[in-house]
């Protein structure tokens, strides 16, 4: 069985390869945009601002819950 600090940091390493996974599909279709290059960078730049601010919650809430889930 695995520890919750073992759980946590499988959490972590799947929810950074599902964001980087995603920040890669967002610049390939951009490639495809009329976008310039420098509007391109602004918003993948905007983008993972929130990415950042989305793993951070999402680890958050899933420690929280795996948790409680280990106290009951």
């Amino acid at each position: 069985m695995m520890t919750l600090e073992e759980v946590l940091i499988r959490t972590k390493a799947s929810l950074d390869a599902q964001a980087d996974a995603a920040m890669q599909r967002s610049r390939e279709s951009l490639h495809f945009s009329p976008l310039t290059d420098e509007e391109i960078e602004e918003l993948m730049a905007e983008q993972q601002e929130r990415m950042v601010q989305w793993k951070k919650d999402a680890y958050a809430e899933i420690e929280r819950e795996l948790t409680a889930w280990t106290r009951t």
